[in-house]
């Protein structure tokens, strides 16, 4: 989509102003949504000049505002979207996400009140409720912020349709193709190109951090989450009736380059001159093996964290339309499990294709976590890396905010705030507590 934006302010009619308004926010929110904050800035600034009591573009140029890091003026947009619609869940929850909510009674009992009205629209309430847990976590009441958290997770799965078994399928199918033969059977495949660096993991695991980490450095490009690996398998295999998984082993060595060509031709239109670009698409851990056979010397790092941390961080989060396994805790431990199995077997079958990071490590011990990384990633030590907070750039993640911290121990063990509510959780993962 084209950046360009420009509007004449002002119509002839009310209708002309109506459509011009309806238009200019659409495109506003097609902005927001594929990372383009600044355009999409300019819209939303366009349609309140329009109408100031927009309460939509109010919240969404919030939204742009924290992605960029700037919480100050995304809070006053945040408020008077709430101010022109009560029932706005979605700018609740960005001001509650942005550490700046006022815990005065009003104030809470106007969001606790929509939360709880049933004929608000079902989306609005998803989004008080994963607001709400947040304010009510940081009062330390944390039975009512787990009540929330577990209306607004229902809410949420109630809407979507998901199969855990397909995932399960998909995991079974990628351990018995990808197996040791494949890759002695494709030995020297791919492009020796080392731009990427491929970091990768569950969800709310830390990469936002890492990544941020490694962005601060002067030759690291942070190109965020991009659906560019995905992309390059289906276009390149629908394009030659390759089956995926399953063809992989009669698939000629030129069909590797192709893939590698096309995607570092995405991933370079980030940034022509930066020596490395992160490519921090979490769903990556699925493709290890393909990427692996693409660019055998592109650098992996998977970052792990505590298993319980980790799951109770994915369903206290609200993702925008991925991670569908999350709104229940059953079919996320059941997800967490065939995650870990498909990472046992990338190390199997690929030693030493990634660096294991360790979330804790990192946080305990930032300087010399920091110095491993860079080190493997075979980049120089640069003391920006350990000011990541500092450095400037468009965060589109649940992180936003915690990232632009300075690196702290907040989130350690922070499920045991909760722990009476999360016996089955702790069941189901056991077999990966430590």
């Amino acid at each position: 989509m084209s950046g360009k934006v420009e509007y004449t302010l002002g119509t002839s009619s009310t209708n002309e102003k109506t459509l011009d308004v309806s238009a200019i926010y659409d495109q506003g929110v097609a902005l927001r949504e594929t990372g383009q904050q600044e355009q999409a800035i300019k819209c939303f600034l366009n349609v309140l000049a329009l109408d100031e009591k927009h309460a939509r573009a109010h919240g969404n140029l919030g939204l742009s505002l924290a992605d960029l890091g700037r919480f100050d003026e995304g809070q006053k947009h945040y408020l008077k979207a709430v101010e022109l619609d009560p029932n706005y869940g979605e700018a609740w929850r960005g001001l509650a996400n942005t550490g700046y909510f006022d815990t005065e009674p009003t104030q809470l009992l106007k969001m606790d009140d929509a939360f709880n009205i049933t004929d608000v629209p079902a989306e609005d309430r998803i989004h008080l409720g994963f607001g709400l847990a947040k304010v009510y976590e940081d009062l330390h009441r944390y039975d009512e912020a787990f009540s929330c958290l577990k209306t607004a997770n229902r809410l949420k799965r109630d809407s979507i349709s998901f199969d855990i078994e397909k995932s399960a399928a998909m995991v079974q199918s990628l351990i018995k193709h990808f197996d040791r033969s494949l890759f002695n059977h494709h030995t020297g495949s791919g492009r020796n190109d080392k731009t990427p660096i491929f970091v990768l993991g569950m969800p709310r695991s830390g990469t936002t951090l890492v990544e941020q980490i490694l962005a601060s450095h002067p030759t690291v490009h942070g190109a965020g989450e991009q659906p560019y690996v995905e992309a390059t398998l289906n276009n390149v295999f629908k394009k030659y009736r390759i089956a995926f998984p399953a063809g992989l082993m009669k698939t000629g060595v030129e069909t590797f380059h192709i893939l590698a060509d096309e995607y570092l031709e995405k991933l370079r239109s980030h940034d022509e001159e930066a020596d490395r670009i992160t490519d921090k698409m979490l769903g990556n851990f699925m493709l290890i093996g393909l990427i692996h056979l693409m660019l055998p010397n592109a650098k992996i790092v998977h970052v792990r964290r505590d298993p319980l941390d980790n799951c109770f961080s994915i369903y206290s989060r609200l993702f925008a339309k991925t991670h569908l396994y999350s709104y229940d805790l059953e079919e996320l431990a059941t997800f967490y499990g065939l995650y870990r199995s498909l990472m046992d077997h990338w190390h199997t079958v690929l030693p030493g294709c990634m660096l294991d990071f360790s979330y804790e490590a990192l946080i305990t011990d930032p300087e010399q976590q920091t110095k491993n990384l860079l080190a493997y990633c075979d980049l120089p030590f640069d003391e920006r890396c350990l000011r990541p907070h500092q450095t400037k750039r468009t965060i589109l993640t649940a992180s936003n905010f915690q990232v632009r911290q300075p690196i702290n121990t907040a989130s350690i063990e922070r499920w045991r705030n909760f722990e009476p509510h999360l016996d089955s959780l702790q069941e189901s993962l056991r077999e990966f507590l430590e």
